[in-house]
């Protein structure tokens, strides 16, 4: 458990610094992986 949210917050930095010269992109991936971490821990 612990292992797989490490790797998809490692995943997630990696992406954010490639998307950080679109801030439009980057804003619309941040809005998704929130509402999938949302899920993912509280329902």
């Amino acid at each position: 458990m612990d292992n797989v949210i490490k790797s998809l917050y490692f995943f997630f930095l990696v992406l954010n610094k490639i998307l950080k010269k679109t801030t439009r992109m980057s804003q619309i991936f941040k809005f998704l992986i929130f509402k999938f971490f949302y899920k993912y821990f509280f329902f």
